[in-house]
């Protein structure tokens, strides 16, 4: 699915940090605690869990050159991978902030790390402004688009 359509349907997206994992005795999973730094679509609590794998590889950690990089803006790229299972089993570091479109099914840009968050445009991520960017022409569009008068 391209970025674009991952935007679109999306009902959330929040810039979020990790401030708490725990391991699950029952599942052997992590249970990553989220504190919402600013909503860019919908409306996420204040704090919030994701369910996810434990970080196993320094890929994981991947950034793209803050979303720089040309391999990042390829359709099927992005910081997390579909398992075996073919489906995406997230993983997140303490203290450091993610871009989250927690709408299943999760996509390989669903999870995308975030450094810069502020500043002028050739400085913050190039992921997070182009979401912020992408919302704001689907808001505009969205408004243009006539409605039908209901029956």
């Amino acid at each position: 699915m391209p970025a674009e359509e991952l935007v679109e349907r999306s009902t959330t997206i929040v810039l979020a940090r990790v401030v708490k994992a725990e391991l699950s005795d029952e599942t052997g999973e992590v249970i990553y605690t989220f504190s919402t730094m600013r909503a860019l679509k919908g409306k996420p609590a204040a704090s919030f869990t994701l369910t996810g794998d434990a970080m196993m590889w320094e890929g994981e950690l991947q950034d793209f050159d803050f979303h720089q990089d040309a391999k990042f803006w390829e359709d099927n790229s992005g910081r997390m991978h579909h398992d075996t299972d073919c489906l995406i089993h997230p993983t997140f570091t303490v203290g450091t902030s993610y871009l989250i479109f927690p709408d299943a099914p999760y996509h390989r840009k669903s999870f995308e790390l975030i450094i810069r968050t502020h500043g002028e445009k050739d400085v913050r991520d190039k992921w997070l402004s182009w979401v912020e960017e992408t919302i704001k022409k689907q808001n505009k569009a969205e408004m243009a688009t006539p409605r039908k008068p209901s029956d």
